[in-house]
């Protein structure tokens, strides 16, 4: 009986472990795109120009929820602002839209990043044209100099997970 019991606790062990190693080969948050206004950037500051924004359109590959924790950008540093676009029609979270040029059709609103969780999108949700339906996610970051590195801290069935993306390496070299 003994024997058994330990293993039981050796295979589940083994699993769980098997489990945590593929979670953290294969992430289940995926950044589909990533979008900017650089040539606006300016010292926000000293109200000389504009803050330097990206947004970065995350999609969850997995089969719960994505919860974000935090935003960092460059060397660790906190952003002037995060925030998560939320978009309950066909169009996508954009530059301008985090800007505040929002048009009634689109259906986008802008929260803390922790408040709502980046869910698994299902097929039957992207048929669906609802307003209550969550379609599309940007993160939003605003900055008073060029973000060349971000990087977004998130949860995943409780494991601690983090998104690292390098912005001075272009994302598309040889078209």
């Amino acid at each position: 009986m003994f024997k058994k019991v330990r293993v039981f606790i050796v295979v589940v062990a083994v699993v769980l472990v098997g489990i945590l190693l593929y979670l953290k080969i294969n992430p289940p948050l995926d950044i589909r795109g990533i979008v900017s206004n650089g040539e606006q950037a300016g010292n926000v500051t000293n109200d000389t120009g504009n803050p330097f924004v990206i947004v970065a359109q995350p999609k969850n590959n997995g089969f719960v929820n994505v919860r974000l924790k935090e935003v960092l950008i460059n060397a660790n540093e906190k952003p002037l602002k995060a925030e998560l676009g939320v978009g309950r029609s066909n169009h996508m979270v954009m530059v301008k839209q985090a800007l505040g040029s929002i048009d009634e059709e689109e259906k986008i609103s802008f929260h803390d990043i922790s408040k709502y969780p980046i869910r698994p999108l299902t097929r039957v949700q992207n048929e669906r044209i609802d307003s209550d339906t969550m379609k599309h996610f940007g993160i939003a970051v605003f900055h008073d100099e060029k973000i060349h590195h971000l990087i977004i801290k998130y949860s995943y069935f409780g494991i601690p997970f983090k998104e690292e993306i390098d912005l001075t390496i272009p994302l598309h070299e040889n078209f």
